[in-house]
Formats: structure tokens, C-alpha cells, sequence
């Protein structure tokens, strides 16, 4: 039987395509870091979503849960930077408020369009059990 992770193919090619380009994203945002926290934070990111990418190439069943921990983990990091509170001023940066918003949408789109695999399983067992 052909694995599938998500019930629409457009979401798997859409999925594999913005894993590497997050990758490539925080790969390169490692090297402009200075503080030791983000880089750490920002290495565990990368090697997340390098396993995604992965784990979607091969069509693994539990990439869904890797892939909303990848987003409730990035999340927050993205939130940090949309709002800079200086002394003297307030920065808003609403691109970053507009990606978390879209970040919660493919969110939710992808747990909508994930396949339950239980059934799956006891179709196949069937013909197991003699």
C-alpha cells in the first residue's frame, strides 16, 4: 500500500519545499548570531526542521508531530523579534506578525489534512491474521 502522510498531495509538495527552505533560513541566520542562547536555539531549530525535511522525503508517519513541534517551538521565536520595546522607542515589525499568522494557518491545514493511520493499520493486519 503507498504511504502517505497527508491526504492532498499539493500539502506534502508545499510542506517538503518549506522545510528546506526554513532550513537554508536558519542555517543562515546561525551565522549572523552573536548571542549563545539564539544560536543554540536556532542550531535545535535547524536540525528540527532538517528532520522534517527528512522524515517527509521518506514519508514517515510521525512527521506530523515533529512538524507542529517544529512550529510551536519557532513560534515564539518569531514573536520575540516582531516587538522591540528600547528606552528611548517601540519597534513593530508586522511581516513577522503576518508569518506567525501563516504559521498558524499551515498549522492547521496540516493536522486537518493528516491521514489517521490506525485504519490503515488493521486493513493490512487483516490479511496477517491466519
Amino acid at each position: 500500500m503507498d504511504e502517505r502522510v497527508f491526504r492532498s498531495k499539493l500539502l506534502h509538495r508545499v510542506s517538503i519545499v518549506f522545510f528546506i527552505i526554513t532550513t537554508l533560513f536558519l542555517i543562515l541566520g546561525m551565522m549572523n548570531e552573536i548571542k549563545t542562547l539564539n544560536l543554540i536555539y536556532l542550531l535545535i531549530l535547524s536540525i528540527l526542521s532538517l528532520i522534517v525535511c527528512i522524515k517527509l522525503l521518506n514519508k514517515k508517519r510521525n512527521v506530523i508531530v515533529l512538524i507542529n513541534t517544529f512550529i510551536l517551538l519557532l513560534l515564539p521565536f518569531i514573536l520575540y523579534y516582531s516587538f522591540s520595546v528600547y528606552p528611548t522607542h517601540f519597534i513593530y515589525e508586522p511581516e513577522n506578525l503576518f508569518f506567525c499568522c501563516l504559521l498558524i494557518i499551515y498549522m492547521l491545514w496540516v493536522n486537518k489534512n493528516k491521514i489517521d493511520n490506525k485504519g490503515i493499520d488493521e486493513i493490512n493486519e487483516i490479511g496477517k491474521n491466519k
